[in-house]
Order: C-alpha cells, then sequence, then structure tokens
C-alpha cells in the first residue's frame, strides 16, 4: 500500500473519533474535535465522525 493509499505519511496513525450525539453545540461533539485537533497536533491523521452523519431512525 502506497503512502497516498494509507492517508499520510509513512508510519502515522490513523483515528476515528466518533461523536455519538445528534444535539447542536454537544459537549461530546466538542470534546472529539479537540481530541482529533490533539491527535493531528501529534502527528496522527484523524477522521471525525458524527451521528448526524448517518440516517437514523428516533
Amino acid at each position: 500500500m502506497s503512502e497516498t493509499e494509507r492517508g499520510g505519511p509513512a508510519g502515522s496513525l490513523r483515528f476515528l473519533v466518533f461523536s455519538s450525539s445528534l444535539r447542536s453545540g454537544s459537549f461530546n461533539t466538542a470534546l472529539a474535535s479537540l481530541a482529533g485537533e490533539v491527535i493531528k497536533a501529534k502527528g496522527g491523521d484523524v477522521d471525525l465522525g458524527s451521528m448526524s452523519d448517518f440516517d437514523t431512525v428516533l
């Protein structure tokens, strides 16, 4: 697998940071975003996800 296919420099770790809240202004979403920033600052590759990205039945 090439560096481009992995999504980052050789040896970097990829993380999925997922917020499970549907509420706007959620502390869970804010914390997930902050965690993503810290991971990026430490050299990791981050994909942010949220429950609002999926069709769900409430």
